[in-house]
């Protein structure tokens, strides 16, 4: 009997044992759990921190604001500060490709912001077996964009490049003098039909366009490309008749994007344009029949080139234009 007993009691210490590693098991996993959706959590945090402290360094960048600025409004976005900050421990924030830090005066080939956001914070478990904090950080990287191409509609249309003021009223159709024997008339798709060109005067082009010879030069063979970019040379349409008063008309009070260039090679119906951008203008007036010499497409100036493609280097001619993006 007293065996019996002494075996019963034996058991019972053996289950307390068991119970009580099962529970510090448990315990653990569950604080591995909570530390780990901590760690989780603040790494995120990190993640917002750094995108948008970044990306608003690079919009203060190309508006050409000062270092002290650019430094105080990346500090709003990655910490507390009283701002909109994403409560990081700490920070560094740097310009890129130069790797100046914004605490001084960018280089000039500078258009990129990279900042990392570090985030400290204390456990609430797994301090027990020795790891009392845990630390996470990212990166990213912000630069601003030099505008480059659009795939915006097209207007069969080149206008000669010059400074304007937004809202100026322009004769488009006057400033092709330059043209001899060409009237800024594009023949975007290669084809010189009259049906083809009132037909993209009236509902634009979306391409594929036909580019001639470099970018650089206008001669050599002619290619085809999906999206058009600047700069390229594109042949002229030759001639203007009355036939095209009703199409271009269609777009009055509509806003058109026309090519811009700043050199012809030829002329007549050999008259390459040499594209270096966009503009964007809204049509106010068409008269190519009843006008005598005094033709003319009057526009409303809104603005040079527009959203499209974007390159970082080397890039063609900067009319201003800037696209802030996210690159890391």
């Amino acid at each position: 009997m007293n065996k019996i007993q002494s075996i019963s009691k034996a058991a019972r210490g053996q289950s307390l044992t068991l119970v009580g590693l099962s529970l510090f098991g448990m315990i653990a996993i569950a604080g591995l759990a909570v530390d780990g959706a901590q760690v989780f959590q603040g790494r995120r945090s990190m993640q917002n921190a750094s995108d948008s402290a970044a990306t608003a360094g690079a919009r203060e960048l190309a508006l050409g604001s000062g270092y002290t600025f650019i430094a105080k409004k990346i500090n709003e976005y990655v910490s507390f500060g009283g701002g909109v900050g994403n409560g990081a421990s700490s920070y560094t924030a740097w310009y890129e490709p130069s790797g100046l830090t914004v605490t001084q005066p960018p280089a000039k080939s500078d258009n990129c912001i990279k900042v990392t956001a570090a985030l400290t914070t204390s456990t609430r478990f797994i301090g027990m077996v020795g790891f009392n904090t845990v630390s996470t950080n990212a990166t990213s990287q912000a630069c601003s964009l030099v505008v480059t191409g659009t795939t915006a509609l097209m207007w069969p249309m080149a206008f000669y490049t010059q400074t304007l003021n937004y809202g100026e009223s322009v004769n488009l159709f006057g400033n092709c003098s330059a043209a001899a024997g060409n009237f800024c008339w594009l023949s975007l798709d290669g084809n010189n039909g009259t049906p083809q060109l009132q037909d993209k005067l009236q509902n634009l082009y979306a391409g594929p366009y036909e580019v001639y010879g470099s970018a650089f030069d206008c001669t050599g063979s002619k290619t085809s490309i999906a999206s058009l970019t600047i700069p390229n040379c594109i042949k002229g349409f030759p001639g203007v008749g009355a036939a095209e008063q009703d199409a271009a008309a269609s777009q009055i009070w509509h806003d058109v994007m026309v090519l811009v260039f700043d050199n012809l090679v030829n002329n007549g119906s050999n008259t390459y344009y040499h594209v270096i951008g966009f503009a964007r203008f809204t049509v106010t007036e068409v008269c190519l029949k009843n006008c005598g010499s005094n033709k003319r497409i009057t526009g409303i100036f809104k603005r040079y080139v527009f959203p499209g493609r974007h390159c970082l280097s080397q890039c063609p001619p900067d009319f201003g234009v800037r696209v802030i993006a996210t690159t890391q």
